[in-house]
């Protein structure tokens, strides 16, 4: 990281208690397009120097900073339900944010652990997705994709009563999808949670002009058939 972007700083002020970080602000509106306008010259010239972020967690917040300076996700000694949780949210804090590159680390992560541990995102983790995301959002894409073959049968009547009527929209379209195309095979064969071996690198990305797909080296997912 060059030295010339850590110069001037921003103040954040996160949570119903206003707890307060300093973040550089070269380095934070590279990353966040959110921060990028929240510092613009208009900000600039009402002489603000703090941005309030009063709906959020101020430990998800600090967990986004390590991302932001250090580029990885550090694992804690937490358990797998709240770790999945903290991936979430701080996959949700990047996108509200429109920091694409922490938003595709935090989705790579829980790929990552999923794998590895055998398990995938609870239903109510699920609910919190939907409640927080928009129509085609790729965490969407992605509890769909983890319960469509297998987990969806292990809920009870009550979880699946707490289900957006969102998800089994986008459960039964990708479900029919699955049934059409010949290419992908259906049933036991698939592996909820290899879906890192079954799909294309960056087919949970999201990317733009500041996040290219060039700079994780993936590929776009193919366009679904129309037919």
């Amino acid at each position: 990281m060059q030295k010339t972007y850590l110069t001037e700083q921003v103040t954040v002020l996160v949570g119903p208690e206003k707890k307060r970080f300093h973040v550089h602000k070269e380095l934070i509106c590279r990353s966040s397009s959110f921060f990028k306008s929240a510092t613009s010259a208009a900000w600039a010239r009402r002489n603000k120097k703090s941005i309030e972020l009063p709906d959020d967690d101020p430990e998800i917040f600090a967990t986004y900073l390590f991302c932001l300076y250090n580029v990885k996700i550090v694992r804690g000694s937490q358990g797998r339900t709240k770790f999945f949780n903290e991936l979430g949210q701080l996959y949700l804090l990047a996108d509200k944010l429109r920091d694409l590159r922490v938003a595709n680390m935090a989705i790579d992560e829980i790929m990552c652990y999923s794998d590895e541990t055998g398990q995938a995102p609870s239903w109510a983790q699920v609910c919190l997705v939907y409640a927080r995301t928009i129509s085609g959002s790729p965490l969407r894409r992605l509890m769909v994709d983890y319960h469509l073959h297998e987990t969806f049968a292990e809920a009870g009547f009550e979880e699946l009563q707490s289900l957006p009527p969102e998800f089994y929209i986008d459960f039964f379209v990708s479900y029919r999808n699955c049934m059409t195309d010949n290419s992908v095979p259906f049933g036991k064969e698939v592996l909820r949670c290899q879906l890192s071996k079954s799909k294309p690198k960056c087919y949970y990305h999201q990317h733009d002009e500041t996040h290219p797909i060039k700079d994780c080296g993936g590929s776009l997912p193919a366009e679904p058939n129309a037919e």
